[in-house]
């Protein structure tokens, strides 16, 4: 293997062992990969310090995206809540998640709802922003706990046949090294960075990246 190989895996390893827990109380969309004219599935999660007994929230996705409004769903955790959505206009959605028994969704970084919808057929590649805004977190005491999310999540629209290719800048290299790094050592919930399919992001889907490291993608 090449040096550099050997040091970024070895690197990589430290890195990523420093960079476990999160903290703080926001909503974040879970970065997905699409073709453009196909369908994409993804989800919002929920990071908090706290129990949480309701939020609230918009959702404004991308030009380019149609959202499938009716087939937002809650995940199992939220089995006592219910679920409203409303259009606002020019692709803004407002989402509701409450209940009437004073139940609470423990702390930690949970799925909220499950999302999806289709990309038109002449979008660009790229990433194109999915901006959560307006969020409000109750706790027990119904106290707003919400904060600014960490990083925007995004739909990836790639190029294709060049999965490494983790920003759709036609390359790849650094810029997708930076996106891919964040997230070595998840293990669920990793999205398009599990570059293996495998259900981690380990050194099998960094190997399959320095493969794929300087590749122009067509």
């Amino acid at each position: 293997m090449p040096l550099f190989a050997t040091w970024l895996l070895a690197w990589t390893a430290s890195w990523a062992a420093q960079a476990q827990g999160v903290e703080g109380n926001y909503l974040h969309f879970e970065t997905v990969t699409a073709s453009a004219g196909e369908a994409w599935t993804s989800e919002i999660r929920r990071v908090s310090e706290e129990p949480i007994k309701g939020m609230q929230f918009d959702v404004t996705w991308p030009e380019g995206v149609a959202f499938d409004m009716d087939a937002m769903a809650l995940n199992p955790e939220w089995g006592a809540f219910q679920l409203s959505v409303s259009a606002l206009g020019d692709n803004m959605y407002r989402v509701l998640v409450f209940n009437f028994a004073g139940a609470t969704v423990p702390e930690g970084d949970v799925g909220v709802a499950q999302v999806s919808g289709t990309m038109s057929s002449d979008v660009a590649a790229g990433a194109h922003a999915v901006v959560l805004s307006e969020v409000i977190l109750s706790n027990g005491d119904n106290e707003n706990v919400a904060e600014d999310p960490l990083e925007e999540g995004s739909i990836v629209v790639t190029s294709s046949g060049c999965p490494a290719d983790l920003n759709a800048d036609g390359a790849v290299g650094s810029a997708d090294l930076l996106l891919l790094l964040p997230l070595f050592g998840c293990t669920e919930n990793c999205g398009y960075i599990d570059l293996n399919g495998d259900g981690v992001v380990g050194v099998g889907d960094l190997l399959d990246f320095l493969l794929a490291f300087d590749t122009l993608c067509g």
